[in-house]
Parts: C-alpha cells; sequence; structure tokens
C-alpha cells in the first residue's frame, strides 16, 4: 500500500516533523518525485528524524553538512539532488545526533537555494516559449506549468525564514 503527499517547501522544519510523524505511525517515506510530490510505503513503525539538505552551487556549507550526516549521523538519503529538485532528504535513526549546527547553515542557504531554483526556472522558459511557439497547445500547458512553477517559487522566498 502507497500513501502520496504533496507539500510545500517553505517551512522544512514542518515538513520535517510531518515526515517523522508520519514514519511514527508505520507510513515510511520511499521516494520523492516531481515537485515534492512524496511517496510513502507502509512499514514497520519506527522513531526517526528527517533532515533536508538545500543543494546551492558553489556552496560548501552544506556539501558539508551533507556529509556529516552520512558519516557521523550515518543517514539515509531518501532523495538526491537532481535536475529538478534542489532538496536531499535524509532519514536518521541516531535520534541523540545534534542538529543544531546543520539548521543553521540550512537557515542561511535555504534563500540562495530557492532563488537559484527561481533563476533555473525562468531559463527552462524562455527557450520553451520559443521552441513551443508553432504549436500552441503543447506549449500552453507547459508555459502555464512552468508559470505556475515560478509563482509557487514566488511564494517560498516570501515565506521562508530568514
Amino acid at each position: 500500500m502507497k500513501k502520496w503527499l504533496l507539500y510545500p517547501v517553505w517551512n522544512l522544519r514542518k515538513l520535517e516533523e510531518r515526515l517523522e510523524d508520519l514514519e511514527q505511525n508505520g507510513w515510511r517515506l520511499s521516494a520523492v518525485g516531481f515537485y515534492h510530490l512524496f511517496c510513502f510505503e507502509k512499514a514497520q513503525s519506527k522513531k526517526a528524524r528527517y533532515f533536508i539538505t538545500c543543494n546551492v552551487p558553489r556552496e560548501l556549507t552544506m556539501g558539508d553538512v551533507r556529509d556529516k550526516l552520512l558519516q557521523d549521523a550515518r543517514s539515509n538519503v531518501i532523495a538526491e539532488y537532481g535536475l529538478l529538485t534542489h532538496f536531499c532528504i535524509h532519514r536518521i535513526t541516531d535520534m541523540t545526533y545534534e542538529l543544531q549546527e546543520a539548521e543553521l547553515a540550512r537557515r542561511l542557504c535555504l534563500p540562495r537555494c530557492l532563488w537559484n531554483v527561481f533563476f533555473l526556472r525562468i531559463l527552462i522558459l524562455l527557450p520553451l516559449l520559443i521552441i513551443l511557439g508553432e504549436y500552441p497547445i503543447p506549449g500552453t500547458i507547459v508555459f502555464l506549468l512552468i508559470l505556475a512553477s515560478l509563482l509557487y517559487h514566488i511564494i517560498a522566498l516570501c515565506k521562508v525564514k530568514r
């Protein structure tokens, strides 16, 4: 049995708490799809913490945090960075591992990450408008999807806590 959840990214701590609650209720995060669509599978109830790192090019702080989570906390990576996702989700079963340093680094990197995603969407939008201009219906659909993505990221940038 699977369960799906669509969740915004502007309050990552709230999302992590939601993932932890689902894990305790027997729903383990198994994958993250396009635009933060979370997929869960029924599993044995377990106490675990989740931590989300964001990918910012040329930003070493989050890379260091990610390495520490993998080595020191022995975290499992559920979702990895990709072209369309800029977040990496870690499941941590070591409940004694302290996350204050990681949370501080993420708080500093998150606005830059969201700006990067926003500008990437704009860079994707412009060539698509030119290429798909000859095909009105598919071009309009793609344009509206990317426009919705831009609006989503504008909302995220306004709501993100600095």
